[in-house]
């Protein structure tokens, strides 16, 4: 157990090392497909915006700055790689920067098997209006993942056999540009299979019986707990969560009830070692380094840092579905499973991700006999989800279990989630 000048300690470890990195570079399980290194030229595909390569503290990039006219931009490569680039098996990990980002009006990644005459993949860039839901965010550079199920098909494009990748932007058209910087793009071994972590937010009584019908199918869950609310009216008492742990074999992981980005920063990092102790103290050590963002919001200022400085993985509110491995661990995406959200979607999200390879976080709030908030979701529906999920035979696992065994992973040939990760406990 360590007291809180131990947490400061190995915090201040862990940013020092993240701090050594530089550059965009593929690790063994990886290959860059292009640095912008200036071996292939890359051009405008039809007239408008301005491009430039260049680059800045060892980091080439491309430039690509809109009108601000609302008309968008396409720049792709300017002669065909030879060979053509094989992305069987394998996602898309890019990285971007964007300033002036409330002036984008649109932005996609396009790969093409036939230079763009008739057929490609199409990969968006999902915006919200509350900028702190957002995972790309104005002027840092952001790393994103993407994988091939969530790419929208024109024509009949060949993913084995890609031979010009290019990036769509566009602004809003209120004579306010944008500019955009592309440092690169990768293409990542995907793992052995699909997995799926149940997570709950809050803590609240009904996630102890939420276990128990979990446990008819063997699969076991993340409770993001919030830990001034335990044993209040409406929470689990710090017995139950123990039997979540032991019982269940649960992780019980880090939550709180106020947004991290309405904190001042000494306010936020005691808030953080607190959550953090409460965790430590109550030998919650499987879930001390996981965190749900409260509300999902999230800053570059000040949040991202501390959260990046304290935790091992932390989960938004949103986004979709997630890359085994991650391309931030700090941002990992999930599906929000709402009032509206019925059994047959999930069950058809969980049969994508098994087949897609993909890593899919389901997020719950309460169970109730009958929801009237967007939060709250149906008991019977909720057995009939674990029936729909439990049909496509996806693996299930923890947060905590699924970083551990595939998390990390930089070697090549794909994670092999079914020898890396236990067969779940029933």
């Amino acid at each position: 157990m360590r007291n809180e000048s131990g947490y400061r300690l190995a915090a201040a470890v862990v940013l020092l090392l993240v701090g050594l990195s530089t550059g965009f570079e593929a690790s063994a399980g990886e290959m860059m497909i292009e640095a912008f290194s200036g071996k292939q030229k890359f051009t405008q595909v039809w007239p408008g915006g301005t491009i430039e390569q260049g680059g800045g503290s060892g980091m080439p990039w491309l430039r690509v700055v809109t009108e601000g006219d609302g008309n968008g931009v396409f720049v792709a490569n300017v002669r065909p790689y030879k060979p053509t680039i094989d992305l069987s098996g394998k996602f898309v990990k890019l990285w971007l920067r964007l300033d002036q980002l409330t002036n984008l009006g649109g932005l996609e990644l396009r790969l093409s098997s036939d230079r763009f005459a008739e057929s490609y993949f199409a990969f968006g860039f999902p915006l919200f209006d509350d900028e702190d839901f957002n995972i790309v965010r104005d002027g840092v550079w952001t790393t994103i993942t993407l994988g091939f199920a969530q790419a929208r098909r024109q024509g009949n494009p060949s993913r084995s056999a890609i031979n010009s990748i290019g990036l769509y932007v566009a602004d809003t058209g209120k004579q306010a540009p944008v500019t955009l910087y592309w440092g690169g793009i990768a293409a990542v071994d995907e793992p052995s299979e699909g997995v799926l972590s149940f997570t709950f937010d809050d803590g609240y009584d009904e996630h102890l019986s939420a276990a128990e019908m979990m446990a008819v199918h063997g699969f076991r869950g993340t409770a993001y707990v919030i830990p001034d609310a335990v044993g209040q009216h409406e929470y689990m008492t710090l017995h139950q969560l123990v039997d979540l742990q032991e019982r269940y074999g649960w992780d019980v992981a880090a939550h709180h009830q106020t947004p991290f980005t309405t904190m001042r920063p000494d306010e936020l990092e005691d808030t953080i070692l607190g959550v953090q102790r409460f965790l430590v103290d109550n030998e919650f050590y499987r879930g001390v380094g996981h965190l749900a963002y409260p509300l999902g919001k999230q800053n570059t200022s000040l949040v991202r840092p501390l959260v990046r400085k304290h935790f091992t993985t932390a989960r938004v509110a949103s986004h979709g579905f997630e890359t085994l491995p991650p391309a931030d661990p700090h941002l990992l995406r999930t599906l929000n499973v709402t009032t509206d959200t019925t059994p047959e979607q999930v069950g058809q999200a969980a049969l994508r991700a098994k087949q897609n390879k993909e890593w899919l976080l389901l997020m719950f709030h309460w169970f109730v006999e009958d929801p009237q908030f967007e939060t709250q979701y149906s008991i019977k529906g909720f057995v009939k989800l674990l029936e729909q999920v439990a049909q496509t035979g996806i693996r299930v696992a923890p947060v905590s279990e699924v970083w551990d065994a595939c998390g990390r992973y930089r070697g090549t040939g794909g994670c092999q989630i079914g020898t890396a990760l236990a067969a779940p406990s029933p």
